[in-house]
């Protein structure tokens, strides 16, 4: 099976010098090796270039399912070789380098697209450039839910902004390009081209382990990792709460790894999301960025970016006053205060 992957090496190669030498190709016409088109076992023997001009899927590597883990070792041996790090694509998923292109998510209106992060990351947060036109949303994948997703859907035509994603190992930046409306006139459910499904690779880390790995340094066992990826070894669970009862029993457990604060609730049939705040010196509440991880059947986890020593989670809810409420509406808190306990 390894002996066909210099071959896909080698047309990686090609494509770009192809690409460069046609004066009628566009930047984005590419040749790319379609290994889905042919069986596993004679790939090497039978696969062919193809160019590919719609701008859509130009510069990917195509490969199957099964091909893809082998596809992404070649590439980062590719990079080791080269310092060029390619894009694969195997049917709706895109697979980029991470740090060494600018991922661009083809998007649609009517179509919700995934971009993928790495397994057991922690997303602290997102900003969009464009929040009036590109819907976001969080949720999570995989055993335990430890692999964040971020939903992206376009809510405009021929839009074209990007968004920030950090979490506890890096930043992710990805342009999102909503496509321009068809010229269909009247089609109430236009079939425009999007991309289902980004992720990454990451070629820099990986040969930073395969250099530990050569040069025969030990490795330490990692240590035991809790549903939120977080190292047992570095927890901290010294803290203690009170308040309001409802909020006080959806909180089930606060704590912390030296890093960050972790604060797991379960689901809240009313379906309210409370708001965090760092409590201040002078007892005041203070703005705090987090982060919040859905879990199963509507349960969750707020991450704050930095160990909390005090925190408010807040509830804000509109109440009648007097009997069917003809004196009218008033607003109430409701919150829990949360402190850490020193050690």
């Amino acid at each position: 099976m390894f002996a066909r992957l210099p071959l896909l090496a080698a047309l990686l190669v090609f494509a770009a010098s192809a690409s460069a030498q046609s004066p009628e190709a566009t930047p984005d016409v590419q040749t790319v090796v379609d290994l889905s088109a042919t069986p596993a076992s004679g790939v090497a023997e039978r696969a062919v270039g193809r160019p590919v001009g719609d701008g859509f899927d130009g510069g990917a590597v195509v490969v199957t399912a099964g091909e893809m883990e082998e596809a992404l070792g070649e590439l980062v041996r590719e990079y080791q070789r080269t310092g060029r790090a390619g894009v694969l694509r195997q049917s709706a998923v895109w697979v980029f380098p991470f740090g060494h292109t600018q991922p661009v998510l083809a998007c649609a209106p009517l179509r919700a697209s995934v971009v993928e992060l790495e397994e057991g990351e922690t997303v602290l947060g997102v900003v969009a450039g464009d929040t009036e036109r590109f819907a976001i949303d969080l949720t999570t994948t995989g055993p335990g839910g430890r692999t964040p997703l971020v939903v992206v859907k376009p809510l405009a035509y021929d839009v074209t902004t990007n968004v920030v994603v950090s979490t506890d190992r890096r930043v992710y930046h990805v342009t999102l390009d909503s496509a321009p409306r068809p010229s269909r006139g009247g089609d109430l459910n236009p079939q425009s081209r999007y991309a289902r499904h980004v992720r990454f690779y990451y070629p820099d880390d990986a040969l930073a382990a395969l250099a530990a790995a050569e040069s025969g340094a030990p490795v330490r066992a990692a240590p035991p990792v809790s549903g939120d990826g977080v190292s047992l070894d570095d927890l901290s669970f010294g803290y203690e709460w009170s308040g309001s009862p409802e909020l006080r029993e959806r909180l089930e457990r606060v704590f912390d790894d030296g890093v960050h604060t972790y604060l797991q609730l379960s689901a809240d049939p009313s379906g309210e999301a409370p708001v965090l705040y760092a409590i201040g010196p002078d007892g005041s509440r203070e703005i705090v960025n987090y982060a919040y991880r859905p879990g199963r059947a509507g349960a969750g986890t707020y991450v704050a970016d930095r160990v909390l020593d005090r925190a408010d989670l807040v509830v804000g809810a509109t109440v009648k006053k007097g009997p069917f409420g003809l004196f009218g509406r008033r607003q109430v808190e409701r919150f829990v205060r949360i402190a850490r306990v020193p050690r």
